[in-house]
């Protein structure tokens, strides 16, 4: 069996056995040469190919996570704030987007829409795109007067300490 790969390098095997008792066995780590994989296959199994990340420690990079990110676009009821979270242990960025009038009757109590921003993003990435959607579907009158909160959420999922801090703090 020849394989053609453009950017990995090398890939893992595993197929099944040809008596079939056990579901998949690991064959071993091949290396792409030329931009080839070269196997001979037995008859009668199935292989499957796990490709291995190209860096040297055999995992994909850790994302470096900046937990405060201040840089905000300016937008009346727009302002970035910090968090001294307990359960991260330590500053935690967040944003919040407050309606027209907000300032005039802080006693009203508002809806709040917590937005969690994608892996790679932060409370600051989408702010200002979400914030200026909200404020164009209050005025239509579609969505009613609401506050929006941007926590940044790093690459966590928003489970563990985070999904904690979010909910407790």
């Amino acid at each position: 069996m020849v394989i053609k790969f453009l950017g990995q390098k090398n890939f893992k095997l595993r197929r099944t056995n040809e008596n079939e008792t056990e579901k998949y066995t690991e064959i071993g780590t091949f290396k792409v040469e030329n931009g080839e994989l070269l196997y001979d296959a037995p008859a009668g199994t199935v292989t499957t190919f796990f490709a291995v990340p190209n860096n040297a420690t055999g995992q994909r990079p850790q994302r470096e996570i900046k937990w405060v990110n201040p840089d905000i676009a300016e937008m009346p009821g727009l302002s970035h704030h910090i968090l001294q979270s307990k359960s991260m242990g330590h500053e935690v960025g967040f944003t919040v987007w407050t309606p027209p009038g907000y300032n005039e009757n802080i006693k009203k109590k508002y809806p709040v829409i917590y937005f969690l921003h994608g892996a790679g993003g932060n409370e600051s990435a989408d702010a200002a795109g979400f914030s200026e959607w909200t404020l164009k579907s209050i005025e239509k009158g579609t969505l009613p007067p609401v506050i929006c909160v941007f926590p940044n959420g790093g690459m966590s999922g928003y489970r563990g300490e985070v999904e904690t801090m979010i909910i407790d703090e």
